[in-house]
């Protein structure tokens, strides 16, 4: 459906209502909406969302801000020169796609969250190491416990990893719940776990109360 004709400026928003990082975003865009010239904002929150908004007639739309997931939105911007500020997307997704004039691509620094991580655990001399990235594999994810391994490695310490679970799991949170928590309770302790997102922390807690593992005692959770 074709947004109403209006003089104000309709802004689609990719951003998620469950992580901190992205309700900070929300807000950096809300005080510049208010210091400069407002916007109607749309927010399309997560896969199912912005794959229905693919499939829907975007014109009249006068920017995008966000984490794209599908390279039809992508194409679809710079085709009609729709202005995009795009959030850590992944590069795949610029597979035989040309930057746009009006794009402008922002990347979180995410091997250095790693490190820093990796750090701080061991400052606090934990005996033991593991990450939980996102269930989804996203670049950044990966990439942010790639680099937390590699810094615990440098320093004799293995890093246990998750890894990616089934595709059963992913849409299934009872299944996904006892696959990890099965493998935190096998896991040495102490433990320092660090996590990919705000949501996958609060799914790491829950697997360890399933697990009846003490928090921060057996697990610590970053």
């Amino acid at each position: 459906m074709n947004p109403k004709p209006t003089t104000t400026p309709q802004v689609i928003l990719l951003l998620p209502s469950d992580t901190m990082i992205a309700a900070d975003m929300r807000r950096g865009i809300l005080r510049y909406v208010h210091a400069h010239e407002p916007w109607s904002l749309r927010v399309v929150e997560g896969y199912h969302q912005q794959r229905v908004f693919c499939q829907a007639d975007r014109t009249g739309f006068a920017g995008i801000i966000g984490r794209p997931y599908f390279q039809e939105l992508i194409a679809a911007a710079v085709g009609d020169a729709t202005p995009q500020v795009l959030i850590d997307p992944a590069e795949s997704l610029f597979d035989g796609i040309a930057p746009g004039p009006r794009q402008v691509v922002l990347r979180n620094d995410s091997a250095f969250a790693g490190q820093m991580a990796a750090e701080f655990f061991l400052e606090r001399k934990y005996a033991h190491y593991a990450f939980v990235g996102s269930p989804g594999g996203l670049e950044w994810s990966i990439c942010r416990g790639r680099r937390f391994a590699e810094v615990l490695v440098a320093h004799g310490r293995p890093c246990h990893d998750f890894g990616l679970p089934p595709a059963d799991e992913r849409n299934n949170p009872d299944l996904f719940a006892r696959h990890l928590s099965a493998w935190l309770a096998e896991l040495p302790k102490p433990i320092a776990v660090l996590v990919a997102t705000d949501k996958v922390g609060a799914r790491v807690l829950d697997a360890c109360a399933l697990a009846g593992l003490e928090v921060p005692q057996e697990v610590a959770v970053l």
